[in-house]
């Protein structure tokens, strides 16, 4: 028996500058309802308390800031979040020989040809400067957009440098 996860915009929001705030790139890809799920998985609840994430397991309750960095590095997590550079001009013949053999031709194509990740910028900040903010991938400017609204994107767009 399968139960499903509902995730409003609020809880929504608080993941994403929750990991934002660790460090961490959420992948494009990657929804938060699997983030609660696997959270869920391991016993901690995710809730929104004045706007603010609160991670429970029982009554005890976590550093998010810790406890979002410590599941981000778990190996079973890794697809939803961008671990490394994906700028594969600066890896050498071994490591692109070893991808190609690992997930082939075709992942290594879309790799190559998709949109040049950087791990660890911080996508929910309206401080940002105008290269990160063009780094982003369209969904996260869209969440972007949704969190600050427009005038932070003209601010943004607006500075030098």
């Amino acid at each position: 028996m399968s139960t499903e996860i509902k995730v409003t915009a609020a809880l929504d929001s608080a993941l994403r500058r929750a990991f934002s705030d660790a460090g961490v790139r959420v992948a494009p890809s990657a929804t938060m309802t699997d983030v609660v799920a696997r959270f869920n998985a391991m016993g901690i609840s995710c809730e929104v308390e004045s706007g603010c994430l609160v991670l429970l397991q029982d009554s005890r309750q976590f550093n998010v800031a810790l406890a979002c960095k410590a599941f981000s590095a778990k190996p079973e997590n890794a697809s939803l979040f961008i671990t490394e550079n994906t700028d594969t001009g600066e890896w050498t013949q071994k490591q692109k020989s070893e991808f190609i053999s690992k997930h082939g031709y075709e992942a290594w194509h879309a790799r190559v040809t998709g949109p040049q990740l950087e791990a660890g910028v911080r996508v929910l900040d309206a401080n940002m400067e105008k290269r990160d903010y063009l780094s982003l991938t369209r969904s996260e400017k869209m969440n972007f957009i949704n969190e600050f609204g427009y005038g932070a994107v003209t601010a943004i767009m607006g500075r030098k440098k």
